[in-house]
């Protein structure tokens, strides 16, 4: 924030400046009884900031360490070669069913058309892949181009309402089992771990659909045979 310097100058009164002085004061009286014309107003007291408090803190930090690697770091698949590190050049089918996370997927669901995004920041697109299953969730997968090998850096199954990509961001909203709310996870590359991560997990209030109008509300169409009535009240 942009700080302002004050320009009001403190004026110091010399010996013998004592007329000047009063007058001033005399000046300063008048204009105190005077309406405000537009000058700088009090907008009140200010809220004091209030920061955040710790509860218990007594208790020591939980040191649990991760007994296996995230579920979602990268592994190759097997089989699969990507020459020039374009992922466009792979058929989402071959690849599903190369990955042991999906090829039993494939026999019971639809591989759906492939989305590309670069989502690491190499200047490269990676694969996003969506499966739908029979139970009407869907296996989401990411996979990346490197050295010529595919790497997998994303692989979730969930029900979805919807699945976006905004900038780098994978984004899955799913129900949330409450009325009126919906999960959102926000997955994003992570480079320590060479995978997607759930960086963000939220659940939201979402606004509830308007239904349309009830039929019985609802005027019936005019034949294109029947001629208006002239007597009647115009709608």
């Amino acid at each position: 924030m942009r700080r302002h310097r004050h320009r009001h100058r403190l004026f110091r009164p010399a010996a013998g400046a004592a007329p000047l002085t009063a007058a001033v004061a005399l000046l300063f009286a008048v204009c105190a009884g005077c309406g405000n014309s537009g000058g700088l107003t009090s907008a009140g007291a200010t809220p004091t900031a209030v920061g955040p408090t710790q509860l218990w803190p007594s208790l020591p930090p939980a040191s649990v360490q991760p007994s296996e690697p995230p579920s979602s770091a990268s592994e190759a698949v097997p089989g699969i070669k990507v020459p020039g590190d374009d992922v466009h050049r792979l058929k989402p089918a071959d690849v599903a069913r190369a990955d042991p996370t999906t090829s039993a997927y494939t026999t019971a669901g639809d591989v759906l058309q492939p989305y590309y995004r670069d989502l690491t920041g190499d200047n490269h697109d990676e694969l996003i892949t969506g499966i739908t299953l029979r139970d009407g969730q869907l296996a989401i997968n990411c996979y990346w181009a490197h050295g010529g090998e595919l790497l997998r850096i994303m692989d979730t199954v969930d029900d979805v309402i919807s699945v976006e990509l905004a900038g780098r961001y994978v984004i899955i909203r799913d129900p949330a089992g409450l009325p009126g709310y919906e999960y959102r996870t926000s997955w994003s590359w992570d480079s320590s771990q060479r995978a997607m991560l759930p960086t963000r997990d939220e659940i939201l209030r979402v606004r509830p659909q308007k239904s349309p109008a009830p039929l019985s509300s609802a005027r019936p169409a005019r034949r294109s045979d029947e001629q208006a009535d002239p007597e009647a009240a115009p709608e």
